[in-house]
């Protein structure tokens, strides 16, 4: 399908031309950064959100069908594209992007993070919607 070298050079580029769309308007890596954040947690947390107690409507299957082109994109970018973006706008390489909210207490509480572990939760939180997901189609469905 895709060979790692041609997943890397897209990566790149995608990340390359949102910094320098960004950076048109902010003039500052750091505030683009910022930007990027502010958008990333308001659309993810927003449509988790509404995954778990919306509405099953044609904006919940909307939302599915976004979900699964964001686990496709994880698996393809091998992590989350805007988190990858984040990271090279702050030079940060411990960056988790929305998952802080669960990784920093975790960290708090003497569990080391790294890169294996990151992906086993998340890949757990991904079954988890899944679940969820399926769950409220079937109870709205009655089948």
């Amino acid at each position: 399908m895709f060979s790692l070298l041609e997943r890397k050079q897209h990566t790149s580029r995608i990340i390359k031309s949102v910094k320098n769309s960004l950076y048109n308007v902010t003039k500052n890596d750091t505030m683009s950064g910022y930007i990027l954040v502010l958008f990333h947690w308001i659309v993810s947390g927003m449509s988790l959100l509404y995954l778990i107690m919306g509405e099953i409507n044609y904006l919940y299957y909307l939302i599915c069908f976004l979900f699964i082109l964001t686990v496709g994109g994880h698996f393809y970018f091998n992590g989350c594209i805007l988190t990858r973006i984040e990271r090279h706008l702050w030079k940060e390489k411990y960056w988790w992007g929305p998952w802080m909210l669960l990784f920093t207490p975790l960290e708090y509480i003497g569990v080391k993070m790294n890169n294996k572990l990151a992906d086993n939760i998340i890949y757990c939180g991904i079954i988890l919607l899944t679940v969820i997901i399926i769950h409220n189609i079937k109870l709205n469905n009655k089948i």
